[in-house]
């Protein structure tokens, strides 16, 4: 496993902090002045990095105005925390006069952009990602997307194309060009033509069984969109030829496959029609969105890691969660977590003028919802010199499952045998929740897991949503697509399918009872 906490690129503060033994006579010069923030910004960083013990006593000061006090926020999930994301730049834009260059987001890992992307998209804020790709243009996701194409249609020759050696399979260049000349003269697929290589191309026949088996095996599964995603990462070898690099961006594409899986999940939970089809017609709408030129006016998203160096006037530092910022994987070691405080100090210290700090009281990422208390980190900023503390830091209700100390580590750290790649999700639960798994577990022999008990008991909390008092004509709002106008309703055993022109994200088909529609009118 590849330790993504060591120093930035590979860096060592040692290096630093023993340069004067190492270089005996050394004079040192401390360079306090900060001219890029506020005041109440500098206080916010100057108190969390006195936390560290391994680093050179100093302290920033600067001559520039106090300023506005950080800002922190608690956001019932990772959309509400986007959609206060959006409400603050439209906000500051409006009323200060910002345009959208001045703003950045940034977070911990790069799969962490995607519910942000999301809502940028539908909100039309032109936005772009420094140091890497938005979510949809990124290789593995655009790999994963043509396998599922494939499986949909054979006839996609540009998805096969684009697959058929990923991972190798000792298929050429050549044998491609072969392939697609035979397909244009026989009038049919290019898959066609390899599922019947003994006949077309003899050569590639023995390096394709493999591959056509396995498409073969896929198409005529009947299981939702999620898993037939991992099915496919698995049985095509996608996922294991990535962990097998054993290199931080092999990880960090795992990450963002098990991102991917989100997004399945999300539209399977929600949508009427859960179809692949429909699945890849909504992806085929985002990335054409991704695919559109940036101007130079536009909001910034990146990580950490790619911000050092740069300074706006507007930052967001998101998903401030323990697990997440730090990650669990810093958790047992001191000097991990000092790292990551470091990092987090280079991102407050990015801010000129304002600082929003965010948190989730759950987030759905890499396919698993986690319930994690805000981040050590922000702890550690005096309460004082925060906005909105008392609002975002105030006690959780049960149903949050933050009333007794005990924790669930769901899926364990990685493990070479784990079929799909793992992170940890811990979650706390309440009494009586506590209580009902362990009655359920006392009558299953084979007990359940924490993922699935705790989704029965969402779903239980969803059926308990009065599916009456929805109206042909009424406004409503929904998380992730905005405000919209309910046109049709139709009866679904016990739920509605309920059709919704949303203002920016078109028309959709929502089930009622898991949609979490909110009535505005």
């Amino acid at each position: 496993m590849i330790n993504q906490y060591i120093g930035f690129r590979g860096s060592d503060i040692k290096n630093i902090l023993n340069f004067e033994k190492d270089f005996p006579g050394t004079k040192i010069i401390k360079l306090e002045q900060n001219y890029r923030c506020t005041g109440n910004i500098l206080k916010a960083a100057n108190a969390v990095i006195k936390h560290n013990e391994n680093k050179y006593d100093k302290k920033l000061w600067t001559e520039n105005e106090e300023g506005t006090l950080p800002v922190i926020y608690c956001g019932e999930d990772e959309y509400a925390e986007a959609n206060y994301i959006i409400e603050q730049i439209n906000r500051l834009k409006r009323e200060e006069y910002f345009k959208f260059s001045d703003f950045a987001v940034l977070y911990r890992m790069n799969s962490q952009s995607r519910a942000i992307e999301d809502k940028l998209r539908i909100e039309d804020i032109p936005y772009k990602i420094v140091g890497g790709l938005k979510f949809y243009e990124r290789k593995e996701i655009k790999d994963t997307i043509a396998y599922l194409r494939l499986i949909s249609n054979q006839s996609d020759n540009l998805s096969l194309e684009r697959i058929i050696n990923e991972p190798k399979r000792g298929v050429g260049k050549t044998s491609i060009d072969n392939v697609r000349q035979i397909s244009e003269q026989e009038g049919i697929s290019m898959y066609e033509v390899i599922k019947n290589a003994d006949k077309y191309i003899p050569r590639i026949y023995n390096n394709t069984r493999e591959f056509i088996n396995t498409i073969e095996e896929l198409k005529n599964l009947d299981v939702p969109v999620s898993d037939l995603i991992t099915q496919t990462l698995n049985k095509t070898g996608y996922t294991q030829s990535l962990k097998n690099e054993n290199t931080l961006e092999a990880e960090s594409r795992i990450q963002n496959l098990e991102e991917f899986l989100t997004v399945a999940i999300e539209f399977e939970k929600e949508a009427v029609d859960k179809s692949l089809t429909e699945f890849l017609n909504g992806i085929s709408l985002a990335s054409d969105t991704d695919n559109l030129e940036d101007s130079e006016n536009v909001v910034t998203l990146m990580t950490l890691h790619s911000a050092k160096g740069l300074e706006y006037p507007v930052i967001f530092l998101v998903g401030l969660e323990e697990g997440i910022f730090p990650g669990h994987q810093s958790m047992d070691n001191p000097e991990d977590i000092e790292e990551e405080r470091r990092l987090f100090y280079v991102g407050i210290t990015r801010a000129k003028q304002n600082l929003f700090l965010t948190f989730a009281k759950r987030r759905t990422i890499f396919g698993s919802t986690s319930y994690n208390p805000p981040s050590r980190f922000v702890k550690e900023i005096p309460k004082e010199i925060l906005d909105g503390y008392e609002n975002a830091m105030q006690e959780k209700d049960e149903e949050d499952f933050e009333d007794i100390n005990f924790e669930w580590n769901y899926g364990g750290k990685y493990n070479k045998n784990n079929s799909y790649g793992s992170k940890v999700t811990t979650i706390k639960m309440s009494n009586e929740d506590y209580s009902n798994i362990q009655k359920e577990k006392s009558s299953n022999s084979f007990g359940r897991t924490a993922e699935s008990f705790l989704a029965s008991i969402q779903a239980k909390k969803a059926n308990t949503t009065d599916i009456s008092q929805y109206k042909v004509g009424q406004k409503v709002y929904h998380k992730k697509f905005g405000e919209g106008t309910i046109t049709k309703l139709e009866a679904e055993d016990d739920d509605i399918k309920v059709d919704i022109d949303f203002e920016k994200a078109g028309h959709k088909r929502l089930m009622a009872k898991f949609a979490g529609l909110e009535i505005l009118s």
